[in-house]
Parts: C-alpha cells; structure tokens; sequence
C-alpha cells in the first residue's frame, strides 16, 4: 500500500471498503516493512503484521490473574443479572480490545453461573475466572491464533490446576471437574471463536485507489470503425461467393 494513500480518513475508506471497521489499529512499531522500488522510480512500502499485540503468559498456576479473593467472592454473591454486568464491566480494563465488551461480560456471566451450579469454592471459582481471562488474552494477543492453539492453550492451564505437582502445579480440581471445564470451554467459548475474532481483531481489507481511464470515440473514428466493419463483412460475402460459384463450375 502507497504512502500517500495511507492518510486516507476512516469516513472515506467507509464509503469504499464495507468490511471496514473501527477497531484499534495496531502501532506501526508492530509491522514488518519492506520498501519495494519499481522501474519507473517509485517506491512502494508494504506493510506486513509479523509481531503480537502485546506480550502473553505462559500457562502457569494462576489463581488470582483476573480478580483477586476478596472481589471473587463479591461478585459470587451478586444475584441480580444486571448488578452483575456491571461489576463485571468495571473490571473489563483489563482486557484490550473493547469493542467485544458485551460478548466477554456475557462470557463472564456464564462461566460464574457455572461456578455457582457447580458450588465452586472461592479458590476454584478465582482459578477458571483466571484461566478465561488468560486464554482470552492469548486468543486477542495475534492475528494468527489458530482454535487449536486456544484450547492447547486452556487445556496447559487446567493440567497446572489439576496435577499435585508443585511449584509448576497444584491439584485444585478434580479429574471429572477438569473434563467438565473442558467441555464448558469448548461449548461457551471455542464455538463463538469467529465472532470473537471479527470483533476483537482488527480487520484488514485491500484498498485500490485506480482509476480505470476512459476513452471518448470521435465521431470520425466511430465512422472509420464502422466502415471497416462493412468493409469486412463485404470481403466475407464476396468469398463465400466465389466459393459457391467454383462449387458449382466443378459439378459441371
């Protein structure tokens, strides 16, 4: 993409491009350039995204990553949906990407309501609150997060919150309590993965700024193209002509 055309206004590229959206651009800091220089002495930049959004963690023991005890055990207590969301919606600071608020705090919303049918304790409850939190990160930190690496990525998280092996690990659930959460995931979480990435991820679209150039016929071209036509077609008549009459000169 030019330069020059990269300070085109967002209302403008609108009226062109309909997958546009106004989503937070990542710093070009973020872009692997390259400068290419044509023959005739012009030289294009093209931009490639190559870096993350921003740093993620690895999977660890994480407890308390997204609220800590005191707030868990506010927000487990909360009984009215609506007092819920915005609880909820004050800690969504946290998590880039704002525009996919109200799907995250719905996210939220279920994953406590399954702590709470589940009775979870305040130390399970903050791990899966946590490990939501961190997958979701990772989902939203590069464009090339594929599902397989989310649920790769969650599933690293649940081992370090289901084997007895200390400092890397801590057995706070059980085997059975791990399939469920996994199963919970996959259905809450990995099946609305599009959505999440058309509303978190910035969405690139191709912009041509090319003019097709037109050309007006004169009246004296348009004359001389006509003519020739019917130049043409008389030279096809005249030849199917002489070929009828030799047709019939053999057979005589």
């Amino acid at each position: 993409m030019n330069d020059k055309h990269s300070a085109i206004p967002k209302n403008i590229l609108k009226n062109h491009i309909t997958t546009f959206q106004s989503v937070q651009i990542p710093k070009p800091d973020n872009y692997l350039t390259c400068d290419l220089s044509e023959g005739d002495g012009e030289v294009h930049r093209i931009h490639a995204f190559n870096k993350f959004l921003f740093p993620t963690k690895e999977p660890r023991l994480a407890q308390w990553e997204y609220l800590d005890e005191k707030s868990v055990e506010e927000i487990l207590k909360i009984e009215n949906k609506l007092d819920l969301t915005e609880y909820i919606e004050r800690t969504l600071y946290k998590i880039p990407a704002p525009s996919a608020s109200n799907i995250i705090i719905e996210l939220i919303c279920d994953v406590i309501k399954f702590c709470k049918d589940n009775h979870f304790n305040l130390e399970k409850s903050g791990c899966l609150l946590s490990q939501f939190y961190l997958s979701h990160l990772y989902f939203i930190s590069s464009i090339d997060i594929t599902p397989e690496k989310v649920y790769m990525y969650f599933k690293d998280l649940m081992m370090c919150h289901s084997l007895p092996f200390p400092p890397t690990s801590k057995k706070i659930f059980t085997i059975k309590e791990s399939h469920e959460i996994l199963d919970f995931f996959c259905k809450i979480y990995l099946r609305n993965l599009p959505i999440l990435r058309y509303v978190s991820h910035p969405n690139y679209a191709l912009y041509l700024n090319y003019e097709v150039p037109i050309t007006i016929l004169s009246s004296s071209s348009k004359k001389s193209k006509k003519e020739k036509v019917e130049h043409k077609e008389t030279k096809n008549k005249k030849e199917k002509k002489n070929k009828k009459e030799k047709k019939n000169n053999k057979k005589k």
